[in-house]
């Protein structure tokens, strides 16, 4: 299976923009060359030359597998949109690149396993998918509405781009499906909202979208009651078993680390132990709760501009997942091999993540802290080290794709280290 897409061009040995009939002599010419028939070249080597050189004549020379091709390879090679100036595609280019990531991220939804069991591995292939749109269809969809300022503006838009718009619609319901089946609720009703600002009211997909968030918000406020009614039956014990949040870090699997931490007999309990209720603490319990800050609204996924961006040359990846964090974050990778530096910062918003595409091999660290409307984080948190590895093999290049969640457990903080905010 290989990692990285064939080169047509290259295979073929002619310009991107050739026609077809160079392309065609490039073919007659180097299967004279390779074919096992009429080579004196080793013919173990020539039979596997000539089976790419087919492969690329019988894509390159038909006009729509062609079409096909260029708008795959486009999406797969270009740099991550966030990296990318916006002038560097016309707006025809970018719904171009577009509906093809729409059609990547529909087969991506067709890998979903539809069963019990498989939630981490469709939460990956979703937020593969995810970055799709992020990085191809958005950029498109900003395009169009600058393009048409004015008063009435997005319903021009809107009517002149009607089939555009509605694939976005539907990928986005499509999308949303895929995550309830990796029991990412928040996001699929996320999706969902966003997808209504690409349909009209009277079209038939419309009624599907709602259909679809009633179900979503039924199962997440079954999740919310089971919640409360766990926090309600919880009960301190003399042994006090403390819950820490879990930060998964994902490098070819799954690595979940949630520790109900039970100390053994002699050991010290950080939990206070069980007590008879006295005057004083049924006089504390009247008091009223902490009101918790509120998250910083206007957040947006993306790059902080001004900021680093560099170890920008291998193919590793890392996600940061903040589907399960009622607030937005502000984050920063730092490398720590050598003089530790930052080398990407950007912020995401609640219920949403983001890939750092294209890093260095090499050692790094992850560091954030929690975006407030109202003042501002005491502190900032970072990971433990990880470690990004490339290695080229038979079928292609290996590299790491690791995973940072950030998510709430009962009575706990997430499973990192507390940090002042200058280190930041």
């Amino acid at each position: 299976m290989r990692n990285e897409p064939l080169d047509y061009y290259e295979i073929l040995e002619v310009h991107p923009k050739a026609s077809q009939e160079i392309i065609r002599k490039a073919y007659l010419t180097l299967s004279k060359k390779y074919h096992p028939d009429t080579t004196s070249l080793d013919k173990t080597f020539a039979a596997k030359k000539m089976k790419l050189i087919n492969e690329a004549y019988n894509t390159l020379s038909d006009k729509d597998l062609r079409t096909r091709y260029d708008l795959s390879y486009s999406l797969k090679n270009q740099p991550n949109a966030n990296e990318k100036r916006s002038d560097d595609y016309t707006t025809d280019d970018k719904i171009k690149l577009a509906l093809f990531a729409c059609s990547e991220i529909n087969s991506l939804c067709q890998s979903i396993r539809k069963e019990p069991g498989y939630q981490r591995l469709n939460s990956q292939a979703c937020a593969k998918a995810y970055n799709h749109w992020g990085n191809y269809v958005l950029p498109a969809i900003t395009s169009l509405r600058r393009n048409d300022m004015g008063p009435g503006f997005y319903s021009m838009v809107m009517e002149r781009n009607s089939t555009f718009f509605n694939e976005c619609a539907l990928t986005l319901w499509i999308l949303a499906g895929a995550y309830t089946w990796a029991d990412e609720f928040s996001q699929a009703k996320s999706l969902l909202t966003e997808s209504l600002n690409y349909v009209y009211r009277n079209d038939e997909l419309y009624s599907k979208i709602m259909t679809a968030m009633d179900n979503v918000n039924k199962s997440l406020n079954t999740i919310n009651k089971a919640q409360t009614n766990n926090q309600e039956t919880q009960k301190p014990s003399v042994s006090g078993g403390k819950f820490w949040a879990v930060a998964v870090v994902i490098i070819g699997f799954f690595l979940w680390v949630a520790i109900p931490s039970t100390p053994n007999k002699g050991s010290v309990s950080t939990a206070p132990k069980a007590s008879q209720p006295s005057a004083q603490t049924s006089k504390q319990s009247q008091q009223p709760a902490v009101q918790l800050p509120n998250p910083k609204l206007g957040v947006k996924t993306q790059y902080v501009q001004g900021d680093p961006y560099s170890n920008n040359g291998g193919l590793c990846q890392i996600t940061i997942d903040n589907t399960r964090n009622d607030f937005p974050v502000m984050v920063r990778i730092w490398s720590t091999s050598g003089q530790p530096r930052p080398v990407r910062s950007f912020t995401i918003r609640q219920s949403e993540q983001f890939t750092a595409e294209s890093l260095n091999p090499g050692a790094y660290e992850v560091r954030y802290v929690h975006l407030y409307e109202i003042g501002a984080s005491k502190e900032a948190y970072k990971s433990e080290p990880m470690n990004l590895m490339e290695r080229n093999t038979s079928d292609g290049t290996e590299y790491s794709a690791m995973r940072l969640t950030l998510y709430k457990v009962a009575h706990g903080n997430t499973h990192t280290y507390n940090i002042p905010l200058s280190d930041l």
